[in-house]
């Protein structure tokens, strides 16, 4: 005697609703166990913000690599920049982020110039590389009353100066970049969502 089964449809649903959130867990664990994030971008384009938000969703360590560098040096990055030049703040910057490139599990905050260096860059793609994109007018919307703690940050010409550093930088963000995810006008968690999607999709 043969037995035919008729799933109705609301059986069929929910059996593809737990099909679907088993296989994303399975993907999830496969792809995204242990990676390492590095957020690069110009300044103001929420690099620490993101990148803490991200970190607490993927259940993530998280390094800013600016606070690191004030806190090995016992200066700011402006005072760094004074007494050492930027000479010296970007070897203290390409020492600092030695130290955690390698760091598996961990959401990594570059500083905006850190993309400058060659050695920097080829650290920087053990990782999954995450651009930040934003509009000068964004930038210095979100910078305008901290900007004296940015030394590259031209308060004379302000527009100018961030869309100069961008034209300079623009293209090797890009060139070194898994992901490019546009920041101006979204929010925080649209952002994060972008990245672990092009994280689970790499």
């Amino acid at each position: 005697m043969r037995y035919i089964f008729k799933l109705t449809p609301e059986f069929q649903f929910r059996s593809e609703i737990c099909t679907y959130k088993f296989m994303v867990q399975i993907k999830s664990s496969y792809r995204v166990a242990d990676p390492m994030i590095v957020l690069v971008g110009p300044m103001g384009s929420g690099k620490t913000t993101i990148g803490k938000a991200l970190s607490r969703q993927l259940n993530l360590g998280f390094v800013d690599l600016d606070y690191e560098i004030e806190k090995d040096a016992e200066m700011t990055i402006s005072e760094i920049f004074r007494i050492e030049g930027e000479a010296g703040f970007r070897e203290r910057e390409t020492e600092m982020l030695d130290r955690f490139c390698c760091t598996n599990g961990t959401v990594i905050s570059t500083g905006g110039g850190a993309i400058l260096s060659e050695q920097n860059r080829s650290m920087m793609r053990n990782g999954f590389v995450v651009y930040l994109h934003a509009t000068p007018s964004q930038q210095y919307e979100r910078i305008k009353y901290r900007s004296h703690q940015r030394p590259k940050f031209n308060p004379e010409h302000p527009l100018a100066g961030l869309a100069e550093l961008t034209q300079t930088r623009d293209p090797l963000y890009r060139s070194e970049a898994d992901i490019i995810v546009r920041t101006d006008g979204r929010s925080i968690n649209k952002i994060v969502n972008e990245i672990e999607y092009g994280l689970l999709h790499q």
